[in-house]
């Protein structure tokens, strides 16, 4: 009887050297007011690729992998956003902190948004194309003749 070579059913998740260097640049303080498509292009993407294929890149398993090889973990990602859920409110006045056992709404609501995009609960919105036809009646006269 011959034998049978298993196969495995998932490949072993490697990140590319782009997505490694993404991943690096990610996290640099200087890069984090530069959008996604200049991001991509810094670190040698196409500019087509950086327009077109911006989602497909940062949600790859390739990226993900290479934030985790940067100590970036869900773990460590969602602790201050958890803590944000319990934040109560604090003022400056005169340089000392006062903190007040009333909750911060506002941080508390950009804590659970947080939460929620990462877990894929938060709807984004579709950009829409159209694509407007211009078709003169005499050219398709013949079809219903």
């Amino acid at each position: 009887m011959e034998k049978v070579q298993e196969k495995t059913l998932f490949a072993p998740i490697m990140a590319s050297v782009k997505q490694r260097q993404l991943a690096e640049e990610m996290l640099k303080i200087e890069n984090q007011k530069l959008n996604r498509r200049d991001l991509l292009r810094k670190v040698g993407y196409s500019p087509l690729t950086a327009i077109h294929k911006q989602s497909e890149i940062f949600n790859s398993e390739g990226l993900t992998f290479a934030l985790i090889e940067q100590g970036v973990t869900p773990t460590r990602l969602l602790k201050p956003a958890c803590e944000a859920l319990e934040a109560t409110q604090a003022t400056w006045y005169q340089g000392k902190l006062y903190t007040d056992s009333a909750p911060d709404y506002n941080i508390r609501l950009k804590g659970a948004e947080f939460i929620a995009e990462v877990m894929g609960l938060k709807k984004s919105i579709v950009e829409q194309r159209g694509v407007q036809v211009n078709i003169d009646a005499s050219e398709i006269a013949h079809l219903f003749a």
